[in-house]
């Protein structure tokens, strides 16, 4: 009998609240009306669980209510929005979610959370600036690296469908390595300039040479044709002429070339069924130290790329840049920066003809474009 007591006095004030014109005080009066109906269905129906901090919440007083509403009809006046039961609404719920924990918790705006997150082969290639572009090719990045501290002392936890992009530096030959990384080692980079600028001189070429870390492509190469997006490397000796001029062999730096050998070497992710390729050496498996030491035609010095150091990254027209690619899918994904991260692990060591070599310690960035701003990241 009670219940139905109440469902009839619902029912007058229901009717009361229809007929009254659109007003702050009307909308709260049918709130409260909403308010007493749902409590009535909860006492029919199946009892629920409530957290704690629920069960502990003060009691919701008249005027906190009011004051609510205040408020949530003042942001709607201010947007410029028509005082509609939805835009109404929709402030109640934004001031409602604000105070959840008033003075101790804060809103703010990250455009692509979270802050930090794996990044896989499979995402658009990573654009990498430097701090010495003249060695590294590429855009220069910030000035005065040495202002930034950079804190190594910090943990990342995430997860991906599919390997990250990750490295580790390989210590030994036998080493078992990280699950889900490449391996990175050092290697021997060997390019030849002509040693008249008109290139008359046909006889002999000078030898340059570059060691700094790259990832261990092993020495197993499988012929095959590379993507397309980049040109054949052209593996002609003593024709590159006029790719040197202007580089003087005191000073200067080779060029970096952009192209892929119809050679492929896959790299093996550790712990897990997918691989890299690199296309950037002709015969993976040889090694021209030998040829080098009985040609009289080049300048060779075995201090060029000391042993064990393999020679098989020889190109006539300069540094043939490693662009590594990832399959998945039947597409084809091509990071063709990332080598310059891999450089900024150790110092490079770059060898000009009749000159001592030279040392260089390379910071990077692995660069966002947003817009038109650039945000930096020091690696």
């Amino acid at each position: 009998m009670a219940n139905n007591r109440k469902r009839y006095d619902l029912e007058v004030e229901r009717q009361a609240c229809e007929g009254r014109a659109w007003s702050t005080r009307r909308d709260l009066d049918c709130l409260v009306l909403t308010y007493k109906e749902n409590s009535l269905r909860s006492q029919r129906g199946s009892k629920r669980r409530y957290a704690a901090s629920t069960l502990d919440a003060p009691e919701v007083t008249w005027g906190a209510i009011k004051r609510l509403c205040n408020n949530a009809e003042a942001v709607v006046n201010t947007q410029g929005l028509p005082l509609t039961t939805c835009n109404f609404f929709m402030a109640l719920l934004t001031l409602l979610s604000v105070q959840v924990s008033a003075n101790t918790t804060y809103w703010a705006y990250f455009p692509d959370p979270p802050i930090l997150h794996a990044v896989t082969w499979k995402d658009s290639a990573v654009t990498v600036s430097s701090s010495l572009s003249e060695l590294t090719d590429g855009i220069k990045g910030m000035q005065n690296y040495g202002q930034f501290v950079i804190n190594r002392n910090y943990t990342f936890k995430g997860q991906t469908n599919l390997p990250p992009i990750c490295f580790y530096v390989k210590k030994y030959s036998l080493d078992k390595g990280k699950n889900g990384c490449l391996p990175v080692s050092d290697f021997g980079l060997l390019t030849d300039s002509p040693k008249e600028p008109s290139g008359k001189d046909k006889t002999t070429r000078h030898l340059w040479s570059l060691i700094g870390k790259f990832v261990d492509s092993g020495i197993k190469g499988e012929s095959k044709i590379h993507p397309s997006k980049y040109p054949d490397c052209d593996i002609k000796p003593d024709k590159a002429i006029d790719e040197w001029r202007g580089i003087d062999i005191n000073v200067g730096f080779p060029s970096w070339v952009y192209c892929m050998h119809n050679k492929e070497a896959k790299i093996i992710i550790s712990g897990s069924k997918y691989y890299v390729s690199d296309w950037s050496m002709d015969r993976p498996d040889s090694d021209y130290r030998q040829y080098l030491q009985h040609v009289i035609r080049y300048d060779w010095k075995d201090s060029l790329i000391p042993s064990p150091l393999r020679i098989n990254r020889w190109n006539s027209f300069g540094w043939i840049a490693p662009m590594y690619t990832f399959n998945h899918e039947n597409n084809v994904y091509i990071q063709p920066q990332l080598w310059r991260l891999l450089l900024a692990i150790g110092n490079v060591t770059l060898k000009r003809p009749n000159v001592r070599e030279s040392v260089y310690y390379v910071q990077t960035c692995v660069m966002r474009l947003c817009g038109e701003n650039i945000n930096e990241t020091i690696v």
